[in-house]
């Protein structure tokens, strides 16, 4: 008897001992004739048995024409033909997966994908155009290309011509024989070789596994990604935004002078603004950051509203200080005044509760608490000035008072202006289906990916019988012994 026969006998012999035992012990009925064929038949393709295995998926497909696995046992056959080296009776088993057995159903997942992709490793080993014969074993021309398609593309193209196809097939044959000089060697019956070859095929299997059973299948159709976009629609708003230009001067006469040589066109804006502006954003020629609407609401009516595309916006005063101002005497057309200046409405208000308590200490206070630096260390003392000297608002507020006088309530002025050129505008609306859709395609495979590997894991924990051996169970502590033997 061949070793290989023996072989044969003693894996059937283990197979049906093995199940016989556990089938026993579940108390479940004897497997049917057909299931143990077909494990006979995957351990001889396993053990690399194929003349066997040909032999075995033959006759389950002869005695069981009309089998729930008849696809299965014809893609194995093909590849049992295909790994002994007749490609063309493989590839012709294969062809009867995706038409004689089209429609039957498998247990192999991408069944017809798999057999297709045997059909055509199999036409490349039956083309008959070789590149070399290496020992009686061809390397064809398609087998060379496809290798040399494997290489990264920036390697690539030094092996394109003729010299560089030379030197790969050259690589080709060197790797051939080395690899079948290593087999011949029995190599792989080294343990750790032999390890590493289990481990590799281990990984290999589980990834190959894993993109069927899972990659695969969580790919979403077209409508179900416009179901998705439609029931997430708010996801996808698009809010009105506005790109735009600014100049920012200190006084509303600067800022005049610099819309009217706007206006005339006698510049560009961006140039107005390097020459002019006192913002950060100068040296850019006044360009903002892409506002939102809603992000800076005093802006909005400004920007959004009143200033078209391409259109400059009247002045716009801002950093707006309050004051409270104090009348010293009047000297003609100019007036004599103190004041304290606040960021906050509220800060000034304050004050002025403190002077009501304490009105003789207007200067001190001044002193104290006023957020100008150029007259805080002179009590608020602003000297002599005329209207075109001080914001107007103030100069009129203090026109008003007696000598000796504050105004009862802070007065609101601007210490800075600004001028806005609107150069983009784009409306509220919502992205299409066509730009998100991409985006809404890669969240629904990676939430549907989770899924199935979940359930996947789940179902082969609750297929299979997983046990945990008990712990030994401790010892109990032995009763303490007296000296007198006695407990």
């Amino acid at each position: 008897m061949s070793p290989k026969k023996l072989l044969t006998m003693v894996l059937a012999l283990s197979l049906l001992l093995t199940s016989s035992l556990a089938l026993a012990a579940e108390k479940k009925k004897t497997a049917s004739p057909e299931e143990l064929m077909y494990k006979i038949a995957q351990l001889n393709l396993n053990h690399q048995q194929y003349a066997e295995a040909i032999a075995s998926f033959t006759e389950l497909l002869d005695i069981y024409p009309k089998s729930k696995m008849v696809k299965d046992y014809a893609y194995y056959l093909g590849l049992a033909y295909e790994r002994s080296g007749d490609y063309q009776k493989a590839a012709e088993v294969y062809q009867k997966v995706v038409t004689l057995y089209k429609d039957k159903p498998a247990q192999l997942a991408q069944a017809d994908s798999l057999a297709m992709e045997g059909v055509g490793r199999c036409f490349n080993k039956n083309f008959r155009e070789y590149s070399v014969i290496i020992n009686g074993q061809p390397i064809t021309k398609l087998e060379f290309d496809a290798e040399l398609e494997k290489v990264p593309a920036q390697y690539r193209a030094q092996f394109e011509n003729e010299a560089g196809k030379k030197q790969f097939l050259e690589r080709l044959i060197q790797k051939k024989l080395l690899y079948d000089a290593a087999v011949k060697a029995g190599v792989g019956n080294d343990p750790a070789i032999n390890q590493q070859l289990v481990d590799t095929r281990y990984d290999v299997m589980i990834r190959g596994f894993y993109n069927n059973e899972v990659i695969l299948k969580s790919q979403p159709t077209e409508q179900e990604i416009k179901k998705n976009y439609e029931a997430n629609k708010d996801a996808y708003k698009i809010v009105e935004t506005v790109k735009a230009r600014n100049i920012i001067v200190n006084t509303k006469a600067e800022a005049e002078k610099v819309l009217k040589l706007a206006q005339m066109k006698k510049s560009f804006f961006d140039s107005l603004a390097m020459k002019y502006s006192v913002s950060d954003n100068s040296h850019k020629g006044g360009e903002m950051a892409q506002l939102n609407r809603g992000d800076n609401p005093d802006l909005d009516q400004v920007l959004f509203v009143k200033t078209p595309k391409g259109s400059i916006s009247s002045i716009i005063p801002i950093s707006p200080k309050f004051s409270v101002v104090k009348r010293i005497k009047k000297e003609g057309s100019k007036l004599h005044l103190r004041w304290m200046v606040f960021n906050t409405e509220a800060d000034a208000n304050k004050a002025l509760t403190d002077l009501k308590a304490n009105p003789d200490k207007f200067d001190s206070l001044a002193g104290k608490v006023s957020t100008d630096a150029a007259t805080r260390d002179k009590a608020g003392d602003l000297g002599l000035v005329d209207k075109t000297q001080i914001d107007p608002k103030v100069f009129s507020a203090a026109g008003k008072l007696k000598d000796g006088a504050y105004t009862l309530a802070p007065v609101k002025y601007f210490t800075q202006y600004a001028i806005y050129k609107v150069e983009e505008k784009t409306p509220a609306g919502f992205k299409t289906l066509d730009q998100v859709k991409s985006q809404i395609s890669g969240q629904m495979q990676r939430d549907q990916q989770k899924a199935n590997f979940d359930n996947l894991l789940n179902r082969l924990k609750a297929e299979a019988a997983i046990t945990y051996p008990e712990e030994t169970p401790a010892a109990p502590d032995q009763p303490e012994q007296k000296e007198d033997g006695k407990k």
